[in-house]
């Protein structure tokens, strides 16, 4: 991301803490917002094939600080790619879907960039709708 959309972004984030185990967004679900970890760890889920005609749950990224995930629901405008679960304690700060389309138009070109640089394409898949992990 360029620097002046990162100063917009931080002035209208939002706190939400995640305890160990908690899911922050389940994959398929509706995309609202995304997030930015300020502290503590996840990991990404996704329902894929698991090599005997079934589909299981399978670790696909783990995100650390300063790490931003949900951005391909909104930039998209699709179901959640991957179901996000809280490892350790989770300090995020999140922005919903209208602040950012309003306040950040141009972005969509930064998300495409980061899109191609960093997700491999089973991650950015579409996929059923899945349990949680």
């Amino acid at each position: 991301m360029y620097p002046y959309n990162k100063q917009t972004l931080c002035d209208v984030l939002v706190a939400e803490t995640y305890e160990d185990g908690e899911i922050v967004v389940h994959e398929g679900d509706k995309g609202d917002r995304m997030f930015l970890i300020e502290e503590g760890q996840a990991e990404a889920f996704k329902l894929l094939p698991n090599g005997e005609g079934g589909l299981a749950q399978q670790l696909v990224r783990e995100y650390g600080p300063k790490d931003f995930f949900g951005e391909m629901a909104i930039w998209k405008k699709a179901p959640r790619a991957c179901t996000i679960v809280a490892r350790g304690q989770l300090k995020l700060l999140s922005i919903d879907i209208g602040t950012f389309r309003k306040l950040l138009p141009d972005i969509e070109e930064d998300l495409s960039r980061h899109a191609q640089d960093e997700y491999n394409p089973v991650y950015v898949a579409q996929s059923p709708k899945t349990q949680s992990p």
